[in-house]
This record gives structure tokens, C-alpha cells and sequence, in this order.
């Protein structure tokens, strides 16, 4: 349980310093992470996170689990903007 622990810490810690960096590099001062949009300029890893907390697919199947129809998420502008900062495609969350 200790070595998870310690994974999550450094997971936790490379989010923080990724986006951190990201910012810098694209002279980016602050995120509006905080609620009422309030600005954040050294984002810390449970704020972004939760920016993405609320994210769902959901996917309409037959009686026999066969799909009939997806439903992907529709990011929003902060949501985008943290994809791109981190460099992670923002396709990854439509695709399957």
C-alpha cells in the first residue's frame, strides 16, 4: 500500500509540474480553476482534476449489448485549454 501511495504522490507531483512548465512556456499567468472563474496561477493537481470531474460518456445499447448510439462529453474552453497545455489530444475523450 506504501509504494501506491507513493505513485499516487509522484502522479500528483508530475501533474502539478507539467502544468506549471506548460503555462510558463506559453506565457500563460493564470487559469480560471477557482470557482466564479476566479484565476489560479499556480494550479495545484486536485484543481485540475476537477475541472474534469464531471466528464461522462454514455452509450445507448440494444437489449442484446449491441450499440445504438454514443454520447461523448462536450468540453468546455478551460477544459481545452488544460488538454493542450498538458499535450494531450482532446480526441481522447470521443473516441471509443
Amino acid at each position: 500500500m506504501l509504494f501506491l501511495q507513493y505513485v499516487a504522490l509522484t502522479v500528483h507531483a508530475l501533474i502539478e509540474r507539467d502544468i506549471r512548465k506548460a503555462m510558463a512556456a506559453h506565457h500563460v499567468k493564470q487559469l480560471p480553476l477557482y470557482p466564479e472563474k476566479r484565476r489560479c496561477q499556480a494550479p495545484t493537481a486536485d484543481r485540475i482534476l476537477e475541472i474534469f470531474d464531471g466528464l461522462q460518456r454514455h452509450q445507448l445499447t440494444t437489449d442484446a449489448g449491441h450499440p445504438v448510439q454514443e454520447f461523448n462529453p462536450e468540453l468546455s474552453g478551460i477544459q481545452l485549454q488544460i488538454l493542450e497545455l498538458l499535450q494531450i489530444p482532446a480526441s481522447l475523450f470521443t473516441l471509443r
